[in-house]
């Protein structure tokens, strides 16, 4: 099982409350948010990671509960380090530009979840001394909490709707939590808001055990490669740990691996958990929410056969019997290469990214790109250039027959 460090939220939501009871305290603006979610922040100073000047960006905490701190970072209009930030790290410790930041395209909002995880904290239920969130389920109010908490200490970058871009595991979260949120709107707002859900690889499945895999001895997240596996590279690792870093950004918890978020999750054995995502996601689609997906086409853990069956299977359940008829057409990017390809139906898409592995964005970041704003934007994932709507559908292949080879698969 792996964890994605943060979520990704792309802001444009609408505001549902102002930024009253706001107050500083230890260089830090406090505002006093939802069912007395409380948010604390501060802004970065320029070329932490940013490095035009002119680009604001802000960092904090919102307390969802006495227990529970979730840290969040605001990029206003620019895996933040490894893949869709505005900066990386070079092997130096040096900060480095990012020539294909998704936060280009709007305000992006990435949030260390659950507490436990990055920069969150928690102080927890003596049963469970690391993690006080055990389940996707227990999870998603404490995201919700989290988006509300921030949204409402930000109103000026959040006007008219979001679309939350999850990975890996993101594939339960982001269902689960889109779901939850969907509900609460309604619960509370009488209002839905218009939001794309991009669970990047839903189909988690592990078909050999760990014995096998140990003779095998290949990356479960790229099958071209032998463990151990460095790309993308960790050097963001050390920086996360400098004085100056944490000081900028107001943590002061070390940053490292550890399995004391995983651990819980496991004990409830959530990871096994079908929690009903495909009737979850397909209920989405139906209140008019689209879906995005994609699998790099060298990923094991989340493999993009399964992926295609998980968007078949969904496609079924909503009458979208399109995505059936639909064929794979090319994905057109910028630098006029083929990275991958898309069957698309209305609002439900799949693409297989080629060449790529677990982190699509750290591998084909022009086409991760492309995907990614055309898919905010309501336009088709192959070409951007047609509005979707339900009628539309691809023509093209009828599968997907791109076949790299055995070239770096050494041993096999």
């Amino acid at each position: 099982m792996r964890f994605c460090s943060a979520f990704c939220v792309f802001w444009t939501l609408v505001s549902i409350a102002s930024a009253r009871d706001k107050f500083t305290r230890d260089g830090f603006s406090t505002v006093k948010s939802y069912a007395d979610t409380v948010v604390r922040y501060k802004q970065v100073a320029p070329r932490i990671c940013e490095q035009d000047p002119t680009i604001k960006s802000f960092s904090g905490y919102v307390d969802i509960s006495p227990e529970e701190h979730i840290f969040f970072r605001i990029l206003v209009n620019e895996g933040l380090f490894q893949e869709n930030g505005p900066c990386s790290i070079d092997t130096h410790g040096n900060v480095v530009a990012n020539p294909y930041p998704w936060s280009n395209s709007g305000n992006m909002v990435y949030i260390d979840q659950l507490a436990g995880v990055g920069f969150s904290y928690s102080t927890p239920r003596d049963e469970h001394p690391y993690s006080v969130t055990e389940s996707t389920v227990q999870a998603a109010p404490c995201f919700w909490r989290t988006l509300l908490g921030s949204k409402r200490a930000f109103p000026q970058y959040s006007q008219n709707g979001f679309h939350l871009a999850t990975e890996s595991y993101g594939g339960h979260f982001g269902p689960i939590f889109s779901m939850y949120i969907a509900e609460q709107n309604v619960i509370q707002f009488q209002a839905h808001y218009n939001f794309t859900v991009s669970p990047g690889n839903t189909y988690d499945f592990t078909p050999f055990n760990e014995s096998v895999a140990s003779i095998i001895d290949r990356y479960e997240f790229d099958i071209r490669e032998q463990q151990p596996h460095q790309f993308p590279p960790k050097d963001y690792l050390q920086y996360l740990g400098s004085p100056t870093l944490q000081d900028a950004i107001g943590v002061s918890t070390n940053y490292g691996s550890s399995q004391s978020v995983i651990d819980p999750f496991d004990a409830t054995g959530d990871d096994a958990r079908g929690l009903d995502i495909l009737d979850i996601m397909a209920t989405l689609l139906e209140m008019g929410d689209s879906i995005t997906m994609y699998a790099g086409d060298a990923d094991y853990s989340c493999n993009w056969i399964g992926g295609e069956a998980v968007a078949h299977e969904v496609g079924r359940r909503v009458s979208l019997s399109g995505l059936f008829t639909a064929s794979y057409m090319n994905i057109s990017t910028a630098d006029d290469v083929v990275h991958g390809q898309v069957k698309q139906s209305g609002i439900l898409s799949f693409s297989r990214v080629y060449d790529s592995e677990h982190e699509v964005p750290a591998y084909q970041p022009l086409a991760a790109l492309a995907m990614f704003e055309r898919a905010i934007l309501g336009r088709d994932i192959a070409t951007g250039g047609v509005k979707v709507g339900r009628c539309f559908k691809t023509s093209g292949e009828t599968i997907s027959s791109y076949h790299q080879g055995n070239i770096s698969l050494g041993g096999l």
